[in-house]
């Protein structure tokens, strides 16, 4: 797996927890924006 689709998917996966454990709602064009930001700062994240 690349390390894009994998950091994909933690967002993803943090964005459904938020929904069910803490009843946040977020929209699926918002989620798919978050994640998206996420995997474009990747770099900035394994530099820190």
């Amino acid at each position: 797996m690349k390390l894009e689709n994998f950091s994909y998917s933690i967002a993803m996966k943090t964005l459904e927890l938020l929904e069910k454990q803490y009843h946040y709602k977020i929209s699926d064009s918002v989620k798919r924006e978050i994640a998206e930001a996420v995997v474009q700062q990747l770099d900035s994240f394994i530099e820190a």
